[in-house]
C-alpha cells in the first residue's frame, strides 16, 4: 500500500484529487490535511510514501511544508498542485525534489502521468498469472465478506497450499495480507469521509472482531480507529 497526503485548504479540490487519485490507481490510501501544519503533525507520527499539495494554505503554507517534510524524509515523493497566480511563489520549492509540478483547474491525464511515476494504475499491465488476477478481483469485489485462502481456491480449481504459495509469490504478500491491507484501507477511507461508528467500519469491511480490527489498525497505521479519525479530522 502507498500512503498518500492530500494537502489543499480548499474543500473542493481535495474533494477532487482524492475522486481522481482513488479512480485511477491500485494499492493507494489517501489522507488529508487542509492546511500545512496540520499536515506536518501528521507526519510526524504516519510515515507517507507521496505528498500531493497546495502551496497557498493558512497556519503553515506548502513551500515551508516541503521544506520540513524533506529535511526528515529525502524518500517521499512530493507532487505541487497549485494556481497560476501562485506559479513565481512555488520556485521556492525547486531546491527539494519536487517530482511535478500541475497547474489548478487538475487535468486529470496530467495528475496520472505525474502520479504514475510512483503509483500503480488500475489498467497496467497485469504482471501476475490468471488464477492470481481472478483471486485479486474477488478480494476487491468481496473483500468484506467472510472471505478465506479455500473459498478463493475452489473458485480458481486450484489447491489452497499451492495457491498461497503462487500469491505470495507474485503478489509480494500473502494471501490473508493482503486481504487485511485492502480492509483497512477501505476502513481508513470510511474512518476520514464518514461518522459512522468504528465497530460498524469494523464489520463493512470484513472484520467482525472490533478489537482484532483494532490491533490490526494499529499495526498497519499506528494509531487506534478513534485517533486516526480525529486526526484527520473527518474532513469530509
Amino acid at each position: 500500500m502507498k500512503h498518500v497526503l492530500l494537502v489543499d485548504d480548499n474543500q473542493f479540490e481535495r474533494d477532487n484529487i482524492r475522486q481522481q487519485i482513488q479512480d485511477q490507481f491500485l494499492d493507494v490510501v489517501i489522507h488529508e490535511a487542509d492546511n500545512g501544519l496540520t499536515a506536518r503533525r501528521f507526519t510526524d507520527a504516519h510515515p507517507i510514501d507521496v505528498l500531493v499539495t497546495d502551496i497557498k494554505m493558512p497556519l503553515m503554507d506548502g513551500v515551508e511544508l516541503i521544506k520540513q517534510i524533506r529535511f526528515v524524509n529525502k524518500q517521499v515523493k512530493i507532487l505541487v498542485i497549485s494556481g497560476y497566480d501562485d506559479f513565481a511563489y512555488a520556485r521556492g520549492v525547486l531546491p527539494y525534489d519536487v517530482s511535478d509540478y500541475l497547474l489548478k483547474p487538475v487535468n486529470g491525464v496530467e495528475l496520472r502521468d505525474a502520479l504514475g511515476k510512483f503509483l500503480s494504475p488500475k489498467d497496467a499491465p497485469a504482471a501476475v498469472s490468471p488464477p492470481v488476477a481472478q483471486v485479486l478481483q474477488l478480494i476487491e469485489d468481496e473483500y468484506a465478506t467472510n472471505l478465506t485462502l479455500e473459498y478463493v481456491a475452489d473458485q480458481v480449481h486450484l489447491v489452497p497450499a499451492y495457491l498461497g504459495s503462487l500469491f505470495k509469490k507474485e503478489v509480494g504478500h500473502s494471501f490473508s495480507r493482503y486481504l487485511n491491507q485492502l480492509r483497512l484501507q477501505k476502513a481508513a477511507e470510511l474512518l476520514s469521509q464518514t461518522n459512522i461508528r468504528v465497530v460498524n467500519v469494523a464489520a463493512f469491511v470484513g472484520i467482525n472482531d472490533p478489537s482484532y480490527f483494532g490491533k490490526l489498525f494499529r499495526q498497519e497505521y499506528g494509531d487506534t480507529p478513534a485517533n486516526y479519525r480525529k486526526k484527520q479530522g473527518q474532513t469530509v
